[in-house]
């Protein structure tokens, strides 16, 4: 069998998670449920509806194949009201629930960061999509990744654009929280690596549009390949409408 990053993750996840499952599947309860930490109010609510939706449909095809172990999964939430201190709440909320045997994590890696000593004492799998790499260089077996990390991410992007796309000279407009730094870092890092040149650096409040007269002045400045980094979508929407790019 040919090893490969997907079924390395797949069977570590599943080492973590099969004795809190047995536990549950022995236990008393018509289903398996799972806890998400997700955003509900506050001014990341749209991705939170976005990572519900995506939950719920994937809800739907695994209790229609049967659920696990012969039980259907339960999902319970909580908002983090997009805050890091909201984040800790929600999860100690799930956490006190004993029938709780794993959870869904942020997708935001400050707030992973908040959990991570509650996620250590609580001893049960948290999947979460936070992209910094030390998340999972804490030595916290219990945090399991979903998501790409930045490294990882600026490598494929920068790889892509340079090498298949031919661009030298780049312009990247992202936000100014924790994930469109990170990711800024990467990216250019990688992208030096390679030859290639950030011609421009524009960083724009999280939840601010991306204006045409911003595009406009990058195109004429120097011919460039630009990339929004931003958790927002308000962000890459605009991105796209203003830019003509969606990376």
């Amino acid at each position: 069998m040919r090893l490969t990053r997907r079924s390395v993750n797949l069977g570590l996840g599943a080492s973590l998670a099969a004795p809190a499952f047995c536990q549950i599947a022995l236990a008393e309860g018509e289903t398996i449920k799972i806890g998400m930490v997700l955003p509900v109010t506050g001014p990341a609510a749209d991705s939170g509806k976005y990572s519900l939706t995506g939950a719920k449909i994937a809800l739907d095809r695994v209790n229609k194949s049967g659920g696990v172990l012969g039980k259907p999964i339960e999902l319970i939430t909580e908002d983090d009201q997009t805050t890091n201190p909201g984040a800790v709440l929600a999860f100690s909320k799930l956490a006190a629930q004993p029938d709780i045997v794993a959870f869904l994590g942020s997708i935001r890696s400050t707030q992973n960061h908040a959990m991570a000593p509650d996620i250590l004492k609580t001893g049960k799998p948290v999947c979460f999509g936070g992209t910094d790499p030390a998340l999972t260089k804490m030595g916290n077996p219990w945090l399991i990744r979903f998501r790409p990390n930045d490294s990882y991410s600026g490598r494929v992007i920068a790889s892509y654009g340079v090498e298949t796309l031919g661009k030298k000279n780049w312009a990247i407009v992202h936000s100014t929280d924790a994930f469109g730094m990170g990711g800024l870092k990467a990216l250019s890092a990688s992208l030096d690596k390679l030859g290639a040149k950030v011609a421009i650096d524009q960083a724009i409040p999280t939840r601010a549009r991306i204006s045409r007269r911003l595009c406009s002045r990058s195109n004429r400045r120097v011919p460039t390949l630009s990339v929004p980094i931003s958790p927002s979508p308000t962000i890459r929407r605009s991105s796209r409408d203003s830019c003509g790019s969606s990376a």
